[in-house]
């Protein structure tokens, strides 16, 4: 689920941001929209070290994976808001998301 999650933000996130307000984007310059996508990207391979430690000293095993499917669930809705606050909160979910 989380490679599905990932993937399918990635073909997607510069569309959307880039996209005019008017027309259910955020409306941003393709260069900030270039920044906010570049940092995701590093921030999902940099934050599974310790997404990954967290799940499993600290969460468990066994709640491990519903813990990662909720968040990526909760992080994919957050972006289709129309608030920036809520854009960047469904960002840092999908990226610290400890995966299975």
């Amino acid at each position: 689920m989380e490679r599905f999650s990932y993937y399918g933000m990635r073909a997607l996130l510069i569309l959307f941001m880039t996209a005019a307000v008017d027309r259910g984007g955020l409306g941003f310059s393709v260069a900030k929209a270039g920044v906010i996508y570049g940092l995701y990207t590093a921030m999902v391979y940099l934050m599974s070290l310790p997404g990954g430690w967290l799940a499993d000293r600290i969460v468990g095993s066994a709640a491990r994976c519903s813990t990662a499917e909720f968040l990526i669930a909760l992080g994919q809705f957050k972006p289709g808001h129309s608030r920036t606050a809520f854009f960047y909160l469904g960002l840092v979910l999908l990226f610290w998301a400890p995966g299975c």
